[in-house]
């Protein structure tokens, strides 16, 4: 009897949560946070070639050809991915987007660069 009591409250309880919208509402922003929690460097990412992309095409207007997200073939079954390329009348720019706040440095010849944000530093 004690079982079936708790079955049947817990049953009503279960029944009523389910059919309030503000608890589908509290549900649904709880997972979209663990999303963008779990993805908020890809999601940055992506804006940063986006915000860029803009940009460029603004900037650039008819003088310029601009690409955005193009894959390479670098040898037999390997490829490459660029963020952007620029073809423009003083040359071809090849622009590798990256969504960092603070200051990076570093050289070409660099094999890691250095991110300064405050006093913390990151390679």
């Amino acid at each position: 009897m004690p079982e079936n009591f708790i079955s049947q409250l817990l049953g009503g309880v279960l029944a009523s949560l389910i059919s309030e919208p503000l608890i589908w509402l509290l549900f649904a922003v709880a997972v979209a946070a663990f999303f963008v929690r779990m993805y908020s460097r890809n999601i940055k990412g992506r804006f940063g070639e986006w915000a860029l992309s803009k940009i460029l095409h603004n900037r650039c207007g008819q003088e310029c050809v601009v690409l955005d997200d193009v894959t390479l073939v670098v040898s037999e079954g390997d490829t490459t991915q660029v963020d952007h390329i620029v073809i423009a009348p003083t040359g071809i720019f090849v622009v590798e987007t990256k969504f960092y706040k603070g200051r990076i440095y570093g050289k070409e010849s660099d094999k890691q660069w250095t991110q300064k944000i405050f006093k913390s530093t990151y390679k």
